[in-house]
């Protein structure tokens, strides 16, 4: 429900101009890294969860869902680019999408989907590191993660810890439990 609410919100304060660029979450599909869920995952001013991700298939990334469930948080989050060599080798990268902070909360359990902007086009077998910064309480986590998904419309997924996250999160455990997305095909491409 709180997801709704705020994408009418949403919908309601885009300037006109973008208007054809509204895109409900409902349209997008997830891929979920965790099988089950681990106790609860503290935060700190200087809180840094982030995993290395790629897919086999080109996609149009919507943004990541978040774990909440114990009140309000806030959150931010950032897509790097760290190329073709990324699953080797994890360099730094380029920034190629993020946001501003924003306040969320989802019910125990629950995951809060935090969209970028606009969809994001990622390159199959091109490695990115989702990065996000939240605050707030104690939250829900992830646990048994899996290093390779195969989700209901046959994209593989595969997941790596980075070195950016300082605050536990990796392929096993943690935050950034999914990520939004949608396949491209010939009648999307263009709106990327």
């Amino acid at each position: 429900q709180a997801q709704e609410k705020r994408l009418s919100v949403r919908a309601r304060t885009d300037h006109t101009e973008t208007q054809d660029k509204v895109f409900i979450w409902d349209d997008f599909c997830t891929v979920n890294r965790f099988e089950s869920h681990g106790g609860g995952w503290g935060y700190s001013g200087h809180s840094i969860e982030a995993i290395r991700f790629m897919a086999d298939t080109d996609i149009l990334l919507a943004g990541f869902g978040l774990f909440g469930g114990r009140g309000e948080y806030t959150g931010k989050i950032k897509l790097y680019d760290i190329g073709v060599d990324g699953g080797e080798q994890e360099s730094d990268g380029d920034v190629i999408a993020e946001i501003e902070e924003v306040p969320y909360e989802c019910g125990p359990r629950q995951k809060y989907p935090m969209l970028f902007d606009d969809p994001i086009p990622l390159q199959a077998n091109r490695w990115y590191v989702a990065w996000a910064r939240v605050s707030g309480p104690s939250s829900d986590c992830g646990s048994s993660g899996q290093g390779m998904v195969s989700t209901e419309d046959q994209v593989v997924f595969y997941f790596k810890s980075s070195k950016k996250s300082n605050n536990g999160t990796d392929v096993n455990a943690g935050q950034i439990p999914q990520l939004l997305y949608r396949v491209v095909t010939p009648e999307n491409q263009t709106a990327a």
